[in-house]
């Protein structure tokens, strides 16, 4: 990309949709593999071994606060975005030695075309963003987000936290995580108050 050949030593993974040609593939798995292998072959493959010959470099990997905290509704999106936050953890810990630093993007609703095609989005989203799954928090601008993400890589800081109450949820989940699940039952619940629940599409017929 442009961008990589301006700033070699500096790389944002950000996922895309990528072909993906399977015989009969489940729902799940075609989100699932060309996220994963979109990750692993731009972020480790490519972008990494240069880094590495460079004595240093920066990743920025984009990832979700669903992949602190789970999607409600969405298995491969949570699953993704958790595979997302795993990846980044583990370059920070195996190539930190090697001069390479690391931080991973973790937003809720942020104001772009992905939110208002979001497929949990109210009306034809150009309108009703506020009434999205991840907006719960508020929607902030792409703007902000940006500074947050560089402000971060100025600190060396892992985790980008544009919402900062994504922090507190995720010390909770970490000091009490029964009492977190218990409370994404309820939110859940909350939802979908009129069913079916999102587990209920694998019960046997």
């Amino acid at each position: 990309s442009r961008c990589w050949q301006r700033h070699p030593d500096r790389a944002i993974n950000q996922a895309e949709n990528l072909a993906c040609v399977l015989d009969d593939p489940p729902w799940w798995i075609v989100p699932f593999a060309a996220y994963a292998s979109e990750r692993m072959s731009i972020g480790r493959v490519s972008v990494l071994p240069q880094m590495i010959a460079n004595e240093g470099g920066y990743l920025l990997n984009t990832a979700s606060a669903a992949g602190l905290l789970t999607q409600i509704g969405s298995l491969a999106y949570s699953v993704t975005k958790g595979a997302a936050v795993s990846l980044a953890e583990f370059l920070a810990i195996a190539h930190h030695h090697q001069g390479i630093r690391v931080s991973v993007l973790c937003p809720q609703a942020v104001r772009t075309n992905i939110l208002a095609n979001s497929p949990d989005a109210v009306g034809d989203g150009s309108e009703d963003w506020e009434s999205n799954l991840a907006s719960g928090d508020g929607v902030l601008e792409a703007a902000d987000v940006a500074q947050a993400c560089l402000d971060a890589i100025d600190e060396e800081r892992f985790w980008v936290l544009p919402h900062q109450e994504v922090g507190k949820y995720a010390r909770l989940k970490a000091t009490d995580i029964d009492r977190w699940l218990n409370g994404r039952r309820r939110f859940q619940d909350a939802l979908f108050p009129d069913g079916p629940l999102p587990g209920d599409a694998m019960a046997p017929m």
